[in-house]
């Protein structure tokens, strides 16, 4: 599931209302979306990918990912925000099959390393395969960022997953003042919130 209903105020004026930013071509061969599709092709085939989007930009959509599926393409006529848009989707997928695990990626996401990425994937998608948890990708941080969301990892706890690079989440931290982002990065638990999720449709509606 590809998030795609940014309004294109951020890059005001190269991003315009008609025209937002994850339609032009910023990084790489296409535009933002159609890289975003790309970076998940290892793993999830074309004619399974879903775009949920503002109404306004479901020609694009079809436009720019002309494998796609047509009823694959979600025009929202509000623009809303993370929870409505994976609400509709989860219920949409859920709905096609019971048994569906859903990749919810933002379409505007530059990423440098798509190979590593796509392994990181492949384990969270292991993860939700179970039923029991709902799967988020943080971002070792590099600097204290006061920009993004954190989540706090229990790094030390039971890892019942197998997996070194899963951990259960402690607690989701909003955007911190510099010396809260300070303190996080030296703690080395505290990961970037990515706005990335892996999860069974049928999970989370349960939620």
């Amino acid at each position: 599931v590809i998030m795609a209903g940014g309004s294109g105020t951020r890059f005001w004026p190269f991003s315009t209302q008609s025209n937002p930013k994850q339609f032009h071509q910023l990084f790489g061969r296409g535009t933002m979306l159609q890289n975003t599709a790309e970076r998940i092709s290892g793993l999830i085939s074309q004619q399974q990918v879903m775009v949920v989007t503002n109404d306004s930009y479901t020609n694009i959509v079809a436009e720019q990912l002309p494998v796609a599926l047509s009823k694959n393409i979600i025009g929202e006529p509000v623009a809303k925000n993370t929870a409505p848009c994976v609400a509709i989707a989860a219920a949409l997928l859920e709905h096609q099959d019971p048994d569906a695990v859903m990749v919810v990626l933002p379409a505007d996401h530059h990423i440098t390393r798509p190979e590593a990425f796509l392994e990181v994937l492949k384990v969270a998608v292991n993860v939700a395969k179970k039923g029991e948890d709902l799967v988020t990708i943080g971002i070792q941080p590099s600097f204290a960022e006061t920009g993004f969301g954190y989540i706090e990892a229990d790094t030390k706890g039971l890892n019942a997953n197998g997996d070194q690079r899963v951990f259960p989440v402690k607690a989701f931290k909003e955007k911190p003042n510099l010396k809260t982002a300070e303190y996080f990065l030296e703690q080395g638990n505290y990961f970037w919130n990515s706005g990335m999720f892996v999860w069974k449709a049928s999970k989370v509606l349960q939620e």
